[in-house]
């Protein structure tokens, strides 16, 4: 046990072991399309390394997820048009997620353009 520091060695652990805050101020833009743009509040912990925004179909189905890295904002590609529910957490230096944001339901009313390309294998 260190006990000439203050409390510095503890303190520092407590940060570290401890997950990141639930991301607050979840809000999105104007929806163009099946494009989205969101944003929130930026997390003032000293060891968040990223974002990570879900989505879903509000009416149910796979959940999906994209990584934004240290950026509090991204615009998301929603492959069908309808309702979906987001929200984003923060993960920080040991890849422990912390609790989910509050969620909002954002509407779409375009498909996204799906794009096949052919597989090609040796």
């Amino acid at each position: 046990q260190v006990t000439t520091d203050g409390g510095h060695v503890a303190a520092q652990g407590a940060i570290a072991y401890a997950p990141p805050l639930a991301p607050t101020g979840l809000a999105a833009g104007t929806v163009a399309g099946p494009l989205v743009p969101v944003h929130w509040d930026e997390n003032t912990e000293p060891d968040v390394w990223g974002y990570r925004v879900s989505y879903q179909p509000a009416q149910g189905g796979s959940s999906m997820a994209i990584d934004s890295g240290r950026k509090n904002a991204l615009t998301l590609l929603l492959p069908r048009a309808g309702e979906w529910r987001i929200n984003v957490t923060a993960y920080d230096a040991m890849e422990q997620m912390g609790p989910a944001s509050t969620v909002i339901t954002v509407t779409t009313t375009v498909d996204a353009r799906q794009i096949y390309l052919p597989l090609i294998t040796r």
